[in-house]
C-alpha cells in the first residue's frame, strides 16, 4: 500500500501508528537492498528521474531497472554526484558499469555528465515525455513574454494552450479555436506565416509517431527549419536544443524506452526513507 499511497492514509485507513508503519517500512526496505545482488540481476536498461521530496527543494533522484519495472537505487540529490552515488552502491553490490547498455534520462547537463562519466558505455536515450514537456514550457514562456505585453486574448487560455485538444472539454475547445483564429502572435498564428510556435509544438510531438528512425530523423530536422523560418526568439533557441540533442532524441526510436514508470513512482505520496 505504501507505493499507491502515503503513510498517514495507511495509518487512518488501519488505526496503525505512523511510527510502526515506518519502522516497518524501513525494516523491509532495508532487508531488500541487503539482499540486494547486481551480479545476478543485471540493471540493462536504466531509467532515471529527480524529484523534488515533499514540498520545497529537497530532491532526490530515483533509479529503476526497466527491464523488471523495479527501482533500484534512490538517493538524495538531483545531480551528477548523484549519478556516481549510484554506480558506487552497484559496484558495492556485485554490478559491473559496463552491464548497462542503455540509460533513460531528462536533458539535465548534469546528468548527461553523470551518465558519460559514470557508464561511458552505455547509450544515453532521451525520455520523450521530458522532451516534450521542455517545447510546452517553451510555448509556455512565449505566451508569458506575449502577455506580459498586455495582450488581452491571453486571459485564461494556459491551460488550453498546453493540453493536448483530443482531451478538452467541448466549451475549453471551443474558447482555444477562437483564441487561434482571431490571434495573430508569436505563440499562436501569424498574418505572414503559418509556422507559430503552438503548431510547431504540436507538430514536434506527432514527430513520435513514426516507426522508422529514418523518417524519424528527416521530420525533425524539417521541423528544425520550420523553427528558423519562424524567427520567433524561442523557438530558435528550441530548434538549437533539438539539433545538439538530437542523437540521444532519436535513440529513442531504436531502443523504444522511456521513464514512464518512474514519472509514475515520483507522483506517488509514498515518501522514501533516509537510509536508501
Amino acid at each position: 500500500m505504501a507505493q499507491v499511497t502515503s503513510v498517514t492514509e495507511i495509518h487512518q485507513l488501519y488505526g496503525e501508528s505512523e511510527n510502526r508503519l515506518w519502522r516497518l517500512l524501513e525494516h523491509t526496505i532495508e532487508k531488500e537492498v541487503d539482499f540486494q545482488d547486481f551480479s545476478q540481476e543485471r540493471a540493462i536498461t536504466l531509467a532515471i528521474d529527480g524529484g523534488a521530496r515533499r514540498k520545497g527543494r529537497v530532491y532526490l533522484t530515483n533509479f529503476m531497472d526497466l527491464e523488471r519495472a523495479k527501482v533500484i537505487h534512490v538517493s538524495d540529490g538531483k545531480g551528477k554526484e548523484s549519478i556516481l552515488s549510484f554506480k558506487e552502491r552497484y559496484e558495492e553490490k556485485e554490478g559491473i558499469a559496463d552491464d548497462i547498455e542503455t540509460v533513460v534520462t531528462d536533458l539535465s547537463p548534469a546528468f548527461i555528465a553523470g551518465i558519460a562519466e559514470a557508464f561511458p558505455k552505455a547509450t544515453i536515450v532521451f525520455d520523450k515525455f521530458h522532451v516534450v514537456k521542455l517545447l510546452n514550457d517553451v510555448l509556455d514562456n512565449i505566451r508569458r513574454r506575449e502577455h506580459r505585453e498586455n495582450v488581452p486574448s491571453f486571459n485564461k487560455i494556459r491551460y488550453h494552450l498546453l493540453k493536448d485538444p483530443k482531451k478538452l472539454q467541448n466549451n475549453q475547445r471551443e474558447r482555444l479555436d477562437d483564441f487561434l483564429t482571431r490571434a495573430s502572435l508569436d505563440t499562436v498564428e501569424s498574418s505572414d506565416t503559418p509556422n507559430f510556435a503552438y503548431t510547431l509544438i504540436r507538430m514536434f510531438k506527432k514527430g513520435y509517431d513514426y516507426q522508422r528512425p529514418s523518417w524519424a530523423g528527416r521530420f525533425f530536422h524539417q521541423w528544425i527549419k520550420l523553427c528558423q523560418r519562424s524567427k520567433v526568439p524561442e523557438m530558435l533557441k528550441a530548434a538549437q536544443t533539438i539539433l545538439t540533442h538530437l542523437k540521444d532524441i532519436m535513440a529513442y526510436f531504436t531502443y523504444r524506452v522511456t521513464n514512464a514508470y518512474l514519472f509514475v513512482f515520483g507522483k506517488l505520496k509514498f515518501d522514501v526513507p533516509k537510509l536508501l
